[in-house]
């Protein structure tokens, strides 16, 4: 994804589409400055992908609520 990015700089791409967060991580990754790219925002586009965290089995099931409860917590606080 960021060598589409890149590709579009470039100008040998044209657009990509991405969620807000993913696009503005894949600009800064590439290096480019911020204001070569115009990023358009749908307000009806879907949040982003589901995102996974994997534990080993060496983690406790205490410790995984726990990170549960912060990823709760943040999202209540964040949530549009």
């Amino acid at each position: 994804m960021i060598k589409m990015v890149q590709m579009i700089n470039a100008g040998r791409g044209d657009y990509m589409f991405s969620n807000q967060e993913e696009g503005e991580y894949l600009i800064k990754s590439a290096g480019i400055p911020r204001e070569n790219l115009i990023v358009k925002s749908y307000p009806d586009s879907p949040r982003g992908e589901y995102r996974y965290i994997l534990f080993s089995r060496l983690v406790s099931e205490d410790e995984i609520k726990t990170i549960n409860s912060y990823i709760k917590e943040y999202l209540d606080t964040h949530s549009e």
